[in-house]
C-alpha cells in the first residue's frame, strides 16, 4: 500500500509539472505575437492568426444583384457585347442606328450599311428637255423638241448604295414637237441638248434656192432671173409674178407628143412645182379651159412656181 501512494503521488507531481510547462510555452507564444511585425512571419512559422477586419465587398459590375448580368456575382458571358462592337451597342465610327451615310444607305443597328427601301434623293434621269435638228428636203432645218418628265418624287432603292434608274417606272411618255423652222435665208443656231434653237437671218451673199442658183439678200432668196431656163419643151414664155411669198412663171410648153406629157413632169424638170395649168387657146400663151397639173397631153400652158 506504501508503493501505491508513492506512485500515485510522483504521478501528480509528474502531472503538475507538465502542466505548469505547457503554461509557459503558452505566456511565450503569446508574447511573441504581441511583438512580431509583418516582417517576423518567419519567426512565427506554422502559426496562423486570425483576421482583424471582414473582407472587403466585391465591386458592383451591374446588371443584377451581387454581380454582372445575373446574381451570386457570377457574370452571363451571353449577354455582353460581341467583341468587334464597343461598349454600349453603338455602331463604329459614332453611326447612329438610321442615320443616312449615302444613296440608298442609312446605319443599321449593327453598324453595317442597310437598304432603307426608297431614297428622295435618288437622281431621276429622263432626259428633261432635248432639242435636235433635222433638215428637210427643200432645205429648211426643223428644231425638234423632245420631253419628258419624271411622274415619281421619290425613287425606289434596288439594293444598298443602289437607286432605280428604269424610265419606265420613273418616267412619263416622251413628248415630241416642232420647235421652230429656218427657211433657205436663215440659220439654225442652238437646237443642240438642252439649249433651245435660236433663228437668225443668214448673211448676204449666202447661196440659196435649187442647186444654189440665188443668193440671200436681206434675209430673202434671190434668184438670178429664175425663169431663164434652158428646156427644149419649154416654148414661148407667158410672164412671171409672184403668188404669196413664193415667184412664179410661165410657159407655153409643147410636150414631146403621144399626150403624155404633164405640166408636174415640165416644172420638175427645172426644180420648180406646177401652180396651175391651162389648156391653150389655139397657139401660144392664150389661156383656155384650167387643167389639172398631172393631166397628160401634147402642149398646155404651165404655171411653176419656185421659193
Amino acid at each position: 500500500m506504501q508503493r501505491d501512494w508513492v506512485a500515485v503521488v510522483r504521478f501528480a507531481l509528474v502531472g503538475l509539472l507538465g502542466c505548469a510547462l505547457v503554461g509557459l510555452m503558452g505566456c511565450a507564444v503569446g508574447a511573441l505575437s504581441e511583438d512580431a511585425g509583418p516582417d517576423d512571419d518567419a519567426a512565427i512559422s506554422g502559426v496562423v492568426s486570425p483576421p482583424t477586419a471582414p473582407p472587403a465587398p466585391l465591386p458592383d459590375l451591374g446588371g443584377g444583384e451581387g454581380g454582372m448580368g445575373g446574381t451570386g456575382g457570377i457574370p452571363i458571358i451571353d449577354m455582353m457585347p460581341p467583341p468587334d462592337m464597343p461598349v454600349g451597342g453603338q455602331p463604329p465610327e459614332n453611326c447612329m442606328a438610321g442615320t443616312r451615310i449615302g444613296l440608298c444607305s442609312i446605319c443599321g443597328n449593327d453598324g453595317t450599311p442597310r437598304n432603307p427601301g426608297t431614297d428622295d434623293q435618288c437622281p431621276i434621269d429622263c432626259a428633261g428637255v432635248v432639242y435636235e435638228q433635222a433638215e428637210q428636203p427643200d432645205g429648211s432645218v426643223t428644231c425638234t423638241l423632245n420631253e419628258r418628265a419624271a411622274m415619281v418624287d421619290t425613287v425606289s432603292c434596288t439594293a444598298v448604295g443602289v437607286c432605280d434608274t428604269d424610265p419606265t417606272r420613273l418616267c412619263g411618255e416622251p413628248l415630241t414637237q416642232d420647235f421652230g423652222t429656218a427657211g433657205p435665208c436663215q440659220v439654225m443656231g442652238g437646237c443642240v441638248g438642252e439649249e433651245p434653237p435660236q433663228i437668225m437671218v443668214a448673211d448676204d451673199g449666202t447661196a440659196c434656192g435649187e442647186d444654189g442658183a440665188g443668193m440671200c439678200v436681206g434675209g430673202t432668196c434671190e434668184l438670178d432671173d429664175p425663169c431663164a431656163i434652158d428646156n427644149p419643151f419649154a416654148g414661148e414664155f407667158c410672164g412671171e409674178g409672184m403668188d404669196g411669198v413664193n415667184g412664179w412663171c410661165e410657159w407655153y410648153v409643147n410636150g414631146p407628143g403621144n399626150n403624155d406629157y404633164s405640166c408636174n413632169d415640165f416644172c420638175g424638170s427645172i426644180g420648180m412645182q406646177c401652180l396651175a395649168v391651162w389648156n391653150n387657146d389655139g397657139i401660144g400663151c392664150r389661156h383656155g379651159g384650167g387643167w389639172d397639173c398631172g393631166e397628160r397631153g401634147d402642149d398646155q400652158i404651165c404655171r411653176c412656181t419656185y421659193p
